[in-house]
């Protein structure tokens, strides 16, 4: 876990879970934030129904609007003190506020507390989001295969050209027309703008043995690469016809060189964590000293994901 080690670590990460349980119990009961009790989102009430999941350091609760009755997901993250998980919590609600496409999950409200005496120092991260009944791609494959049927041609293609649209959108942000060619690329490395620097400099920044800040040397102001597609984190509307690309915490910019060992080591540390083992690219398994990484990353994950689409 970053920041932490050794046997403080599995002290904390206990600590941690077992605060995590119990706040997740108290809310599928209604004792916090559950049953009548609304939360404040964003300036928006809303009132928790049920329980919907919940995943290492985060649970999805159903919830309404109180004014509307519109119903949504709500996505809870607990960021340890300590660790850098509120930033990457931060830089995921960054990545939806920044990408606005057809094919890409809109967060409808966030907000950032401090936690309770019962994980003191810690931050409690809400997010919420359109609610979409039909649950994502993988429960569909899994559904067909229970069943000993498989999805249509038609459908695959139409639910894959939609991906590869909010992909497109991703590695062509800053673009002016869709696709960035290398020379406009080059331009745009050479006077990037302050908020995609802050970004850069944000992702994979760390210090050596030494205590002197490294990070990899990215290449372009613009494009980001999703890093994680999978069957798992793209959902459905209603009428199965709209893909909605999901799960943006493991979004970063797109063009990176590994200068040095340390670099390269930290590339690789990071793909294992943030990119899912089936959909990730053979360039992020074992990362050379001097690799430039690029959308090319994401390309491989789509195709894997066609083939998980057609074949399950």
């Amino acid at each position: 876990m970053p920041g932490q080690s050794g046997f403080g670590s599995s002290l904390l990460d206990a600590v941690y879970d077992g605060a995590l349980w119990a706040w997740t119990a108290c809310a599928s009961s209604g004792l916090v934030g559950g049953g009548t009790q609304t939360v404040d989102i964003g300036g928006t009430q809303y009132r928790v129904i049920r329980h919907l999941g919940e995943g290492g350091f985060s649970v999805v609760l159903l919830v309404e609007n109180v004014d509307t009755g519109e119903q949504y997901a709500l996505k809870k993250m607990v960021c340890q003190r300590g660790t850098d998980m509120l930033e990457m919590a931060q830089r995921e609600i960054d990545a939806y506020r920044r990408f606005h496409h057809p094919n890409i999950i809109h967060l409808v409200g966030h907000s950032i507390e401090p936690t309770d005496s019962m994980m003191p120092g810690g931050s409690i991260v809400s997010m919420v989001f359109p609610l979409y009944r039909r649950g994502n791609l993988m429960d569909l494959v899994a559904h067909n295969h229970e069943n000993g049927t498989a999805l249509g041609e038609s459908l695959i293609i139409d639910v894959f050209r939609g991906i590869c649209c909010a992909v497109q959108h991703l590695h062509s942000y800053g673009s002016r027309a869709g696709y960035n060619p290398p020379q406009e690329a080059a331009a745009a490395a050479a006077a990037p703008g302050a908020g995609d620097r802050e970004e850069q400099q944000r992702f994979l920044s760390e210090t050596d043995a030494e205590g002197n800040q490294t990070t990899p040397t990215t290449s372009s102001s613009g494009p980001y690469v999703h890093r994680d597609l999978k069957l798992a984190n793209v959902m459905l509307t209603d009428d199965l016809d709209t893909p909605i690309l999901m799960d943006f915490g493991s979004v970063a910019p797109a063009r990176i060189t590994a200068e040095t060992r340390t670099d390269a080591l930290r590339i690789q540390d990071d793909a294992a964590e943030h990119c899912t083992m089936p959909y990730r690219a053979p360039e992020l398994f074992d990362v050379q000293t001097g690799a430039e990484l690029d959308e090319r990353t994401d390309i491989w994950s789509l195709g894997c994901l066609l083939f998980a689409l057609a074949y399950g």
